[in-house]
């Protein structure tokens, strides 16, 4: 007979790493259609982090611009909005 306690561990040790799995898969899909999104994309998009530094940019955006993706992420962020 198994031991109820042991079955329970094991079950507990597989249900964690299941979650586990299942995060990493989503974070990996997130990140891989991200990836097509930006890459595909005919508009200029970026990310850019806390401090207004371009964290990413796509394609476009450096054909666009003209400068290469490493000047492009020198350059700082600032928003032109009206008023």
């Amino acid at each position: 007979m198994v031991d109820s306690r042991k079955f329970e561990r094991r079950s507990k040790s597989l249900q964690a790493l299941n979650y586990h799995l299942e995060q990493e898969l989503t974070a990996e899909t997130l990140a891989r259609e991200r990836d097509q999104f930006f890459s595909l994309s005919p508009d200029m998009f970026c990310i850019v982090d806390l401090n207004s530094h371009f964290f990413e940019i796509n394609n476009t955006f450096v054909e666009t611009l003209g400068y290469s993706r490493e000047d492009d992420r020198h350059l700082l962020f600032t928003p032109d909005t009206p008023g």
